[in-house]
């Protein structure tokens, strides 16, 4: 596989693997990183060029608003920025569950960026679920913040639930990129921070803008829908009708969990290979 570069734009790590072909931009989803799309982008044509960035809080970037109230529509700020900088548009645009949320509200603010999108199980929720924040603490913030090495992680990880349905290489790319040193990159009071924030009237996207983005749009999602009042990270939380609320929507639904990308990089990558 092609080795990527990184380098940074302001507060952001961005990861690029060189290529003549067409543009692909990936987001992740929370308390994942870019190197997460490894595996997808080994399945992609060589010339393929490939930008996946770490967001704010994530991987090796840095989070400026740290001291702030989370808001996710930040993680689409990141994005522009880093189209701006480079000068992109006309690209593919690829995001997966907080990622999927981002690269959508990405295409509301800058119309010429993309040519299509693939929004993997975004955490667009239906309208009424916006009604503000998480009464109750998220698990995350309990997650063990400590790791001698990704190998320890691994050894932790790969065997057990969602893990153990992954594509293995997806596990040790989680894992070999998932430390600062010994620290979790995500720290975990801001990855619950951002599920918190999911249900904030704030982080929703609007039937308008919805409707402003006029480019083909794939909605891959999870059959296992989410269940009001219950936390199950292997649900969907994405809106059944979210296709339908986009001018040129299209819904597959899947029998995998929500991990899709991990679970399935060959699917994920086949899709991929369909929009280039």
């Amino acid at each position: 596989m092609r080795e990527p570069k990184s380098s940074f734009i302001e507060h952001l790590c961005v990861w690029e693997w060189q290529g003549t072909g067409p543009t692909v931009l990936f987001a992740h989803a929370t308390s994942f990183h870019a190197r997460i799309w490894d595996s997808i982008i080994r399945r992609l044509p060589d010339d393929t060029h490939a930008i996946a960035i770490d967001l704010r809080g994530h991987g090796r970037s840095g989070n400026p608003t740290a001291s702030e109230p989370t808001r996710w529509k930040n993680f689409s700020a990141d994005i522009a920025l880093v189209a701006d900088t480079l000068g992109l548009r006309d690209i593919v645009g690829v995001g997966h569950s907080m990622g999927a949320h981002s690269i959508a509200y990405a295409a509301v603010l800058r119309p010429q960026l993309f040519r299509s999108i693939l929004l993997i199980d975004p955490v667009i929720r239906p309208d009424a679920m916006y009604t503000g924040k998480w009464t109750e603490s998220h698990f995350a913030r309990n997650r063990r913040n400590v790791w001698t090495s990704g190998d320890e992680m691994y050894a932790k990880y790969a065997n057990r639930p969602p893990f153990d349905k992954w594509d293995q290489a997806a596990v040790h790319d989680y894992c070999n990129y998932a430390l600062n040193g010994t620290a979790l990159a995500c720290e975990p009071n801001f990855e619950a921070s951002i599920y918190e924030a999911s249900t904030e009237p704030d982080s929703r996207i609007s039937p308008e803008d919805l409707a402003t983005i006029q480019i083909p749009a794939i909605v891959m999602r999870s059959q296992y829908e989410a269940v009001p009042g219950v936390v199950d990270m292997n649900a969907s939380a994405t809106d059944p009708t979210l296709a339908e609320r986009l001018p040129k929507g299209i819904d597959v639904k899947l029998d995998l969990g929500h991990f899709i990308p991990m679970e399935a990089p060959d699917l994920v990558a086949a899709q991929i290979r369909d929009l280039l």
